[in-house]
């Protein structure tokens, strides 16, 4: 039996998230900053959008639905192997993704406010003072490697759910469909 897991919502977010971030890393990497800085507004508008959607959107996206507590977060990493796998996010994942959510918005909040100090500055730039716009710029930088680092843990989860419990969870995020499993 299949069962609708991921709304299309979640699903172009999500491709907008990949997609925004690979940008901003690779137009870096080229000092293509005007494509720099579009990419991590597409970054910004997906999760402007996917804040709202977290709080009115299908059962699956609201952060309601598998946000818990650290109870049934303890619950599930102690019997992780031995449970089937759930639809949506299991009670860790909603905390991985609140982690990489408030990563995302660290990383494009602190990009407004940025200088390069050479040709590039973000569009609010302006409001801050300079030293506050070194700090905004310095925090842009680091917090790149934690996002780098929650991405990582998030693609090792998904691996270990393909390997482990023979669950893929790449195919519900392309096509929004899974198998039922609970």
């Amino acid at each position: 039996m299949r069962r609708y897991v991921w709304d299309w919502v979640v699903r172009l977010c999500h491709l907008a998230f990949i997609g925004g971030c690979v940008s901003a890393y690779v137009t870096y990497q080229m000092s293509k900053m005007d494509w720099h800085a579009w990419s991590g507004y597409v970054v910004l508008g997906a999760l402007a959008v996917r804040l709202v959607w977290g709080l009115i959107g299908s059962p699956n996206a609201r952060f309601a639905d598998f946000v818990k507590g650290p109870g049934a977060v303890w619950a599930y990493v102690s019997r992780w192997k031995n449970q089937p796998a759930p639809t949506g996010h299991n009670p860790l994942g909603g905390y991985a993704v609140l982690a990489l959510l408030a990563a995302l918005a660290v990383q494009t909040v602190t990009g407004l406010f940025s200088d390069d100090e050479v040709a590039t500055a973000g569009p609010l730039r302006g409001w801050v003072s300079d030293e506050m716009a070194h700090t905004l710029t310095h925090i842009h930088r680091l917090s790149f490697n934690a996002l780098l680092a929650l991405v990582a843990l998030h693609l090792t989860a998904i691996a270990a759910y393909a390997v482990i419990k023979r669950v893929n969870l790449v195919g519900p995020m392309i096509t929004g469909w899974t198998k039922a499993r609970d």
